[in-house]
Parts: structure tokens; C-alpha cells; sequence
């Protein structure tokens, strides 16, 4: 999607679906998912942090086709973890093991 030499593209909302395999106990909080990528040094990290720009901000829920670039969330009634990105990457959708660690970020 990125033009040849760039790993900057245009603006776009990857959503991929997901299957909690854990029966949660009612004594917890519930499950937070996120989409995440590899970062240079081989690591997952939360997707929007890698983008170029934007504000990353964490909505739950379904994706609004008006969120901008860095918004991410998921849906539990469809098992989505969505995000706003603009770069070419490997993704997959990973438990938040930190889910107050859902802050703001302004480049």
C-alpha cells in the first residue's frame, strides 16, 4: 500500500477478529484487546504507536468510520480489535496484559 522506498501510507482501519480462549473468572476485569505490530527490535507493541502522526486514543467498542488516524479499540460483541494506521506492517491482535495503560499520545 505504501509507495516504493516508504513504509508511509495513506490513512486506513485495519480490523482483524480474535477468539478470547480463556474462560474468564467473574472476578476479574474483562479481556482488553488490542491490535499490535513488531516493532524494529522484534518486539509486539500496541499498532498506532508506530504510526506516522496522529493521536492515539483508545475508544471501546465498534470502529466510527469518523475516527482518526491513531484511534483503536475493540468490539467484544464481534471479537474486533480495530485500528486507525497509516504504514505497511505485520499485525496480530494480542491481550492487553495493561489495560489502564490506555493513554494519550501527541506527535
Amino acid at each position: 500500500m505504501a509507495d516504493l522506498g516508504s513504509a508511509r501510507t495513506d490513512a486506513y482501519a485495519l480490523s482483524m477478529t480474535y477468539a478470547d480462549p480463556i474462560t474468564r473468572s467473574p472476578h476479574l476485569p474483562p479481556a482488553v484487546y488490542r491490535l499490535s505490530s513488531l516493532d524494529r527490535d522484534g518486539r509486539w507493541v500496541n499498532s498506532v504507536d508506530q504510526n506516522h502522526g496522529g493521536t492515539t486514543r483508545f475508544v471501546p467498542g465498534p470502529r466510527d468510520p469518523s475516527y482518526g488516524l491513531g484511534t483503536y479499540g475493540f468490539d467484544p460483541a464481534t471479537h474486533t480489535a480495530w485500528a486507525v494506521l497509516n504504514y505497511n506492517g505485520e499485525f496480530a491482535v494480542v491481550q492487553d496484559l495493561e489495560p489502564g495503560h490506555q493513554g494519550d499520545r501527541r506527535d
